[in-house]
């Protein structure tokens, strides 16, 4: 069956003349990162063929755009071939440990979900183990896990918030209570409550989880129906972590990639290759050829980076998938929180006495709103972000090499800053504004390691170190045109007292 369905498509790209779209396809395939089951599918011998020839033939995808055809496989691969895939691992487990698990039994089905959401190693004496612990786990949970993703089907919360974790503490509470459930009362809404308060906690939990060992308590009216005023600091969902990982994407978004810097070894390998680059052996060439081995052993790829910058602060153009949740309200917040930045500075230097100095409170709302939206959508990209910010790193290393800088004609302003306008202005025949762009990256970077560990006790120093990053952020943004990397200006009367005469923005920034 496998070489029928490899000598068909072989034929059909013939017929077509698309062998070399294909070729293209399966090199470009081969470098992207996917998890280890797909790629396991993947050259299984029938699976690529048959997955191509659907998309090609019976779904008419354009066999010339690579650029499309890659998330389509890797979206497809995920949906029959991965069931059957693990339907197969779950029967091997089934008879090599004498289990009674009855295809579509509750147990099966919860088994075979798990394994398609989580996944299991495939290495050597990994699978096994993996599966049993999986699925000790399933048993012990019973059908809770089902019956929180009807919940979430529902619709009664937005659906895209029940991410693996949630779903998971969302279990773990409704276990430790002790619930049983019926299934027609379930259908009728009767265990709503108990599954809401479950979410609550999944989400809310004061030390990172659930307080599980609290039972459900039946309070008097005065106290059942008094809600929670969510006081800064309580329960706003505020993740710290997640936001100091975004901060070290926005550099890398705005260094890294708009300004290119992930790219220049690359271009310096290119030119080492056509004897253009005159770099002695030693320390130099040692830093190149770890930049190459590092891309490959990492499968590191731009489009990937532009799809997170896309999710994460909806910057840059990148190209999502359809569905993708992208964080459409970074820019509003983020200039909101700039505009409030110029009004402060500017109403305090009006400000002559001390006791006239005015609140802080407009900043610190912003910083709020912009503390639980990143919260949200800059989760779960720790291990992205730390491959990213290894290669961040490794490029920035070779671009201050001394040796490198001097192959590229740079003797007296030996500066990263300088190496990096140097390969652009070869390359483009124009020097960017390059100083603008670190700006924008580092106190960017700066400015969202304070909102992540802002609260109600930030001394005075920290507020004020935040006044000059965005004074400067908002600077530099004014000297570049390009929209992908956000708007970032104030409105027009940003910086201007409401009773004061008007006065020129330039005016708003003299020093």
């Amino acid at each position: 069956m496998n070489n029928n369905v490899t000598d068909e498509l072989l034929a059909y790209s013939r017929r077509y003349g698309i062998g070399a779209n294909i070729l293209k396809l399966t090199t470009v395939l081969n470098k992207t990162s996917m998890d280890e089951t797909t790629r396991v599918l993947l050259s299984t011998p029938g699976v690529y063929e048959s997955t191509l020839l659907k998309l090609i033939r019976d779904e008419e995808a354009k066999p010339r755009d690579v650029e499309g055809l890659v998330p389509a496989v890797l979206v497809a691969i995920q949906d029959q071939p991965r069931t059957d895939f693990y339907r197969e691992l779950i029967n091997n487990f089934r008879e090599a440990n004498k289990l009674s698990l009855p295809d579509g039994s509750p147990e099966y089905e919860r088994f075979l979900s798990e394994l398609l959401v989580r996944g299991v190693p495939l290495g050597p004496g990994k699978t096994e183990p993996a599966m049993h612990a999986m699925f000790q786990q399933v048993l012990a949970e019973g059908d809770l896990r089902s019956y929180v993703d009807r919940y979430a089907e529902r619709g009664e919360i937005n659906k895209f918030r029940f991410t693996t974790s949630v779903k998971q503490a969302m279990v773990d509470y409704l276990e430790s209570l002790g619930i049983e459930i019926d299934d027609a009362k379930f259908d009728k809404g009767s265990y709503d409550e108990y599954f809401a308060q479950a979410y609550h906690e999944a989400i809310f939990g004061r030390n990172g989880s659930a307080a599980l060992s609290q039972p459900v308590i039946v309070a008097p009216a005065a106290d059942e129906f008094r809600l929670p005023t969510y006081d800064y600091g309580d329960d706003q969902g505020m993740v710290p972590a997640s936001i100091h990982v975004a901060a070290a994407a926005y550099q890398i978004f705005m260094i890294g990639d708009k300004l290119g810097m992930l790219e220049m070894p690359n271009a310096l390998l290119a030119r080492r290759a056509r004897g253009r680059l005159d770099l002695p052996s030693g320390t130099a060439s040692t830093l190149l050829q770890e930049y190459k081995r590092f891309q490959r052993a990492e499968d590191v790829q731009p489009e990937e980076r532009m799809l997170l910058y896309k999710r994460v602060f909806n910057l840059g153009s990148g190209n999502v998938l359809e569905d993708t949740v992208t964080n459409e309200e970074f820019q509003p917040l983020w200039d909101n929180v700039m505009k409030e930045v110029a009004d402060y500075i500017t109403k305090d230097e009006m400000s002559s006495a001390v006791e006239d100095r005015i609140s802080r409170s407009r900043i610190q709302e912003a910083v709020r709103n912009l503390q639980v939206n990143l919260s949200f959508y800059a989760a779960d990209i720790d291990e992205d972000v730390r491959v990213m910010k290894k290669q961040y790193e490794l490029a920035e290393n070779i671009l201050r090499n001394q040796d490198v800088m001097a192959s590229i004609g740079l003797v007296r302003r030996q500066t990263l800053q300088a190496a990096i306008e140097r390969l652009v202005s070869d390359d483009v025949g124009s020097i960017p504004l390059v100083r603008a762009l670190f700006t924008l990256g580092t106190r960017g970077q700066q400015i969202l390691h304070f909102i992540a560990d802002f609260d109600e006790s930030t001394p005075e120093e920290d507020f004020q170190r935040l006044l000059r990053d965005a004074e400067a952020w908002i600077i530099a943004r004014s000297s570049l045109k390009d929209e992908d990397i956000g708007v970032g200006e104030p409105s027009a009367d940003a910086g201007k007292d409401e009773d004061a005469d008007k006065q020129s923005s330039d005016d708003d920034w003299e020093s």
